[in-house]
C-alpha cells in the first residue's frame, strides 16, 4: 500500500509594520482599482473589438441604401441613353444586393448571439437554444423561432421576422424602376444635330421642322391664245329643251411634271399604307354582287394579227380576258365551265374558268384575271358618290382572293372582294407631331363643302351644262374659263379656324384629270378588233390581261400592288404631299420637332418596404449588441467551439447521447429546461433541476 504524501507546512510570515501595511494598501489599490472613466473606455474598446465586423457591415448596409436613394433621385426623369456602359438597373442591383447582404449578415450574427443571451437570462427548453441557432441560418429557422416567441414573447422576434421579409427585398427593388416613353421637343441646336444624322431632307437644318401651308392650289396655266376658236355644243337642259354650250377649243394647259409625278407615285406598284387619313373612302359592294355560272366552247377560227374570227352562232369567250393569245395554251376548244361575279348596275364583272389557276408564271399567256376595274370622274356614274361636288376619281373593282392566285382554292369556291373607292378634294384639320423625322397626323375635322356658285360661270349656260354632266369637275374635252373651285369650313363647326376657305384653280383641276387620263390610256396592238379598254368611261380594265391587250399604267400599278384601297390611299397621300411641297418655300408652316425618348421613372412607394426592413434590422441589431454588452456576455455568436465548450453535462448529456434519431433529440430538447450557470470556474448549460 502506498503511503500518503504530506505537503510541508508553510512558514509563518512576520507581521507587517504600520509603514509596510500602508505601503501594501497603496500598492494594491493602485494596481487593482480603476477609475469609472477607465472602466467605461475599456468596455467601449471591448465592444468595438467584439462587434467591429457587424458594425462595419451595418454601416455599409445603410450607406448602400442611402446611395441607392440618392442615385434614384438623380436618375428620376432622366433619359436612359445617358447611362453608357453599365446600365442604371445594374447599378441599382449592385447597391441593393450589397445593402441586403450586409443587413442579413448582421441580423444572422445577432440571432446567433441571441441564444447565449437567452440561455443566460431565462430558464427554458433546450430546444429554444437550437431554434435561435437555426434562425440565424435562414427564413425557415426564423419561422421556428417565431413559434417559440409566441410562447414567451421577446424582442428577438423582430430579428426573426426581418429575416423572413428580407425574401421580398429584391422584388420590391426591381419594382422601383420603370420606363416611360416621353416626347421631347428639340431646340435648334439639337434639331440641327438630329437632322444631320437621322433625317433625309432637302431643307437646311436651320430652317427647323416645316411643311407647306396654302389656302390656294394654283398649278399650271392656260397657253396664251389671242384668237381661240369657239364652237357650239347642243345638250338637253333641265326642262328637256335643247340648250347651247360654247366651249373654248383654244384652251390648253401644259403638263405639270410635279403633279404627274405625284399621281404616278400614288398609283405605283409599290404600296406602303401609312398611318394617315387622306381624302379618300371605300365602300363595300359585296351585297351588290351576283354570281352565275355556265359552259362555253371556244370559237374555231382565228387570224394573225387580230385574234378570234367569229363564225355563225359563235361568241367571244365569256371570261373577262377574251384575248385569243391568252387562250393559246388551253389545249382544246372545250366545253369549259366558268363562274362569273358581276355588279349589273355598273356593268362590272370578274369571270374565270372553273378550277385551279391557269397561269404557271408571270410570262405565260393565260386567261386568268385577278382584278376587274372601272374608273370614272363623273359622280352620276357612281353608286355611293353621286352627291359629291368635289369628286376627282372613283374606282370600282372586283378582286380575286390570293388563295386562288396561290393555287389553294378553285375558282368556283374563291371569294371575291368588291369595293367602290372615291378620291376627292377636301379640307382636313390635323393634329400633327414630328417624331424621329416622321410626320404623325390625326384628323380632327374634315370638310367637303363647296361654296355656292364656285367653279361656275353666270352666263353661257355653263351651270346647266355642268348639271347635265352631273356636276362633274371634269369637263374634258370641252372647256370654258371658270373661277376657282372653293371649299369652305362651316363656322358652326370650327370658329377657331384662321383660314375659312381653300381654292383650287381650274388649271390645277384640268391638269389632274389629264394626268389620270394618260395613266388610263391603253395601247392596243394593230388589228386587235376584239380588244377592250381605252379611256375612262369606255370599258372595263383587267389585270394581268395577258395577250395583246395589255393593262394601262394605272391599272398595272394597282394590280401589282395587290391592294386597291391602299393604292387609292397612297395616291391621296402623294397628291397631298405635292400640294404641301409647292408652298413649302413661299408659305412654310413652322412647327416643333419631337423625338420619343425613353426616360427612367422612380416609383418611390416601392422603396418604403426596403426602408422599413432596414429600420427593423437596425433596431434589432442595436438592441442585441446592447443586451450582450449589458449582460457582460462574451460575444460567442455562431462559434461551434463555444457551443461545444458549454455543452450540458451529467444526466442531460446522457439523455442526448441516448437519442438515436433527430426526432428523439428534438423531443429531449423540448422536455428538458436549461439555463446558463457558472460552475467550476466556467459557464455551461445546466438542466433546471441540476441548477437548483
Amino acid at each position: 500500500m502506498a503511503e500518503p504524501t504530506h505537503s510541508p507546512k508553510p512558514a509563518l510570515q512576520p507581521l507587517l509594520g504600520e509603514t509596510q501595511s500602508e505601503s501594501l494598501a497603496q500598492t494594491t489599490c493602485s494596481s487593482g482599482c480603476a477609475s469609472p472613466e477607465k472602466k467605461k473606455d475599456a468596455n467601449t474598446q471591448k465592444l468595438h473589438i467584439s462587434w467591429w465586423l457587424e458594425l462595419s457591415a451595418l454601416a455599409l448596409s445603410l450607406a448602400s441604401l442611402g446611395a441607392l436613394a440618392a442615385l434614384l433621385s438623380i436618375s428620376d426623369g432622366q433619359p436612359v441613353s445617358k447611362w453608357a456602359g453599365l446600365s442604371l438597373n445594374a447599378i441599382v442591383s449592385i447597391l441593393a444586393g450589397t445593402s441586403r447582404a450586409s443587413l442579413a449578415f448582421v441580423i444572422s450574427t445577432c440571432l446567433s448571439q441571441g441564444k447565449w443571451n437567452w440561455a443566460g437570462r431565462f430558464v427554458g427548453p433546450l430546444i429554444d437554444f437550437d431554434r435561435f441557432d437555426a434562425a440565424s441560418r435562414g427564413a425557415w429557422g426564423s419561422i421556428r423561432l417565431l413559434r417559440t416567441m409566441m410562447r414567451q414573447p421577446h424582442w428577438a422576434s423582430i430579428g426573426a421576422f426581418t429575416v423572413i421579409i428580407l425574401l421580398a427585398y429584391e422584388p420590391f427593388i426591381q419594382a422601383v424602376l420603370t420606363l416611360q416613353d416621353l416626347p421631347l421637343v428639340l431646340d435648334s441646336a439639337n434639331y440641327t444635330q438630329f437632322s444631320a444624322t437621322e433625317l433625309d431632307s432637302n431643307q437646311p437644318p436651320e430652317a427647323g421642322p416645316v411643311i407647306g401651308r396654302s389656302s390656294r392650289l394654283d398649278a399650271g396655266y392656260w397657253n396664251p391664245n389671242t384668237t381661240p376658236p369657239v364652237g357650239m355644243l347642243l345638250f338637253p337642259g333641265p326642262d328637256g329643251k335643247e340648250m347651247i354650250f360654247a366651249p373654248d377649243f383654244g384652251l390648253d394647259a401644259p403638263e405639270d411634271m410635279g403633279l404627274t409625278a405625284s399621281v404616278w407615285n400614288g398609283f405605283s406598284s409599290f404600296v406602303t399604307p401609312r398611318n394617315l387619313w387622306p381624302a379618300f373612302s371605300c365602300v363595300d359592294l359585296s351585297g351588290d354582287v351576283e354570281k352565275t355560272s355556265g359552259n362555253l366552247t371556244l370559237p374555231q377560227g382565228y387570224q394573225r394579227p387580230g385574234g378570234w374570227v367569229l363564225r355563225k352562232n359563235e361568241t367571244l369567250p365569256e371570261v373577262s380576258n377574251k384575248d385569243f393569245f391568252a387562250h393559246s395554251r388551253m389545249g382544246s376548244k372545250g366545253p369549259f365551265a366558268w363562274t362569273k361575279h358581276e355588279i349589273p348596275e355598273v356593268g362590272l364583272d370578274l369571270t374565270n374558268y372553273d378550277g385551279a389557276s391557269k397561269c404557271g408564271s408571270g410570262n405565260d399567256n393565260c386567261p386568268d384575271t385577278y382584278l376587274s376595274v372601272t374608273f370614272t370622274t363623273n359622280p352620276g356614274r357612281t353608286i355611293n358618290f353621286r352627291n359629291s361636288s368635289t369628286l376627282v376619281l372613283v374606282i370600282r373593282y372586283l378582286e380575286a382572293d390570293n388563295s386562288w392566285k396561290e393555287n389553294k382554292t378553285v375558282w368556283q369556291d374563291t371569294p371575291v372582294t368588291a369595293q367602290e373607292c372615291g378620291l376627292y378634294f377636301c379640307i382636313n384639320e390635323y393634329e400633327t407631331s414630328l417624331e424621329r423625322g416622321v410626320l404623325k397626323e390625326r384628323i380632327v375635322n374634315s370638310w367637303t363643302d363647296m361654296t355656292a356658285n364656285s367653279y361656275n360661270s353666270p352666263g353661257g349656260n355653263v351651270s346647266e351644262y355642268r348639271e347635265y354632266l352631273n356636276n362633274t369637275l371634269d369637263m374634258h374635252p370641252y372647256y370654258t374659263r371658270l373661277p376657282d373651285l372653293q371649299l369652305f369650313i362651316p363656322d358652326q363647326r370650327d370658329k377657331r379656324s384662321v383660314k375659312e376657305t381653300f381654292n383650287v384653280t381650274q388649271t390645277s383641276i384640268v391638269l389632274l384629270f389629264d394626268t389620270i387620263r394618260r395613266g388610263l390610256e391603253q395601247k392596243i396592238a394593230p388589228g386587235c378588233a376584239n380588244c377592250t379598254g381605252g379611256r375612262e368611261g369606255t370599258g372595263t380594265f383587267i389585270y394581268p390581261s395577258f395577250g395583246l391587250n395589255r393593262p394601262s399604267g394605272i391599272v398595272f400599278g394597282v394590280g401589282e400592288g395587290g391592294n386597291v384601297s391602299a393604292s387609292v390611299e397612297k395616291a391621296a397621300l402623294s397628291l397631298t404631299k405635292w400640294m404641301r411641297d409647292r408652298e413649302l418655300a413661299s408659305s412654310p408652316a413652322r412647327g416643333e420637332a419631337t423625338v420619343m425618348t425613353v426616360i427612367t421613372r422612380v416609383r418611390w412607394e416601392f422603396l418604403i418596404f426596403p426602408a422599413v426592413v432596414h429600420l427593423l434590422g437596425l433596431v434589432f441589431s442595436i438592441v442585441s449588441i446592447w443586451e450582450t454588452h449589458s449582460l457582460k456576455q462574451p460575444a460567442w455568436k455562431s462559434s461551434m467551439l463555444a457551443a461545444l465548450s458549454h455543452a450540458p453535462d451529467g444526466v442531460l448529456r446522457e439523455k442526448l447521447r441516448e437519442a438515436t434519431t433527430p426526432d428523439d433529440i428534438q423531443e429531449v430538447g423540448r422536455k428538458n429546461k436549461v439555463i446558463m450557470k457558472h460552475q467550476d470556474g466556467g459557464d455551461r448549460l445546466m438542466s433546471k433541476g441540476e441548477a437548483e
